[in-house]
């Protein structure tokens, strides 16, 4: 058991204020317009693009400081080459054990410049994430919710969003991206249209490819999809004879090879690639004829780079970060069920809305999409 699990919630924002506030600053202190902060997964920071291109051109890529997270960094070089980042962790979980460290390391660095705003595009946070942005000098604030003090900073572990994030949305957006233009509304005094923030991919070409692409793991296990149901899937809509390509973490490899076998035995040509590099990982979205898929990484770059793309949606986050964008490549599959909205703290037995989602709708979403590819 972890250090966030052993240590009561009042004891943990005691030791969190000690390393709340910034560092003490150099001498020299350089001045920034902006400080973009998006310490997020891939999929939260593909869903962003749009926002942080328009903020960008706005303040002027010289004037701006990108504070993205490790497994994000490198699609952030590739898609804003000329603006500075600062790098750090997605999440972090025991206060003293991984974020006392962390503070020693990042917030010296984050005391070199200060900032006119800070823009903040992450509108759930967790303990770590209030420390961060603790962390940071700015004149002024922009985001949902008021910036976190050291004596006002959330113990939330699986937090939710700010008061202010929208309840409801509509195709083309969905709830983030919605919350994302009413930060960018506050920031550029004015309503932000869909195609000023629509998330796309500028480093990446999407071209016609032969193999299909299937990723059937989510970030965590409660969000995959059985691979048994993927096969029957595969079968009802995908005749023998085509080429799918499976990709996941290398840790979950032999769970992989077994489900590339079921689907060699349903007359896929079926291969198996793991660990890839963020640039062969988006050139593998990219160059896909279909992208299967839980939400995911996966998900968000196929709908960005428009791809035909099905997605299996469970009900952790229901209208939060899917579905999204046009609609017309992509399908969104879910199973509904009355306790959608838990934050993937699943209360029953089974993850019924993705364990139960029927191989059948999947299917058919696949023979919608197909001829798209």
């Amino acid at each position: 058991m972890n250090e966030r699990h052993r240590l009561p919630s009042w004891l943990r924002r005691m030791l969190a204020r000690r390393l709340a506030r910034p560092a003490a600053p150099p001498r020299a202190l350089r001045r920034r317009q902006a400080c973009l902060y998006k310490l997020d997964r891939i999929g939260d920071f593909v869903l962003a693009s749009g926002a942080l291109r328009l903020l960008i051109g706005h303040f002027g890529a010289a004037n701006c400081r990108l504070i993205v997270s490790t497994q994000a960094a490198p699609f952030a070089a590739a898609e804003f080459p000329e603006v500075d980042q600062w790098v750090a962790p997605a999440g972090a979980s025991g206060v003293w054990r991984q974020m006392h460290p962390l503070r020693r390391q990042v917030a010296p660095e984050w005391a070199t410049e200060r900032f006119d705003a800070l823009v903040c595009l992450r509108h759930a946070r967790s303990l770590y994430r209030d420390l961060t942005l603790s962390w940071l000098s700015a004149d002024h604030w922009h985001g949902l919710s008021e910036r976190p003090s050291a004596h006002a900073l959330s113990s939330l572990d699986n937090p939710e969003p700010a008061a202010g994030y929208p309840a409801t949305a509509a195709a083309p957006w969905c709830r983030e991206l919605l919350a994302h233009r009413a930060v960018l509304g506050a920031v550029l005094g004015r309503e932000i249209a869909w195609e000023e923030m629509q998330p796309r991919l500028h480093s990446a070409r999407a071209a016609a490819g032969d193999a299909i692409l299937l990723c059937p793991f989510g970030s965590d296990r409660i969000r995959d999809y059985p691979l048994a149901a993927w096969i029957e899937a595969w079968r009802g809509a995908i005749g023998p004879g085509a080429e799918v390509r499976v990709l996941g973490s290398g840790a979950r490899r032999e769970e992989l090879e077994q489900f590339a076998t079921g689907l060699r035995d349903a007359g896929a040509r079926a291969e198996v690639a793991t660990d890839l590099s963020p640039a062969e990982f988006v050139q593998s979205v990219a160059q896909a004829k279909l992208v299967l898929t839980v939400e995911s990484a996966a998900a968000h770059l196929a709908t960005a780079l428009e791809k035909p793309a099905v997605i299996l949606v469970g009900g952790g986050h229901p209208g939060w970060f899917a579905p999204w964008g046009m609609g017309q490549r992509q399908r969104w599959v879910r199973y509904e069920l009355d306790c959608y909205g838990c934050n993937w703290e699943c209360r029953r037995p089974r993850v019924e809305c993705l364990l139960d989602l029927p191989a059948a709708a999947v299917a058919r979403a696949i023979t919608e999409v197909l001829p798209h590819g």
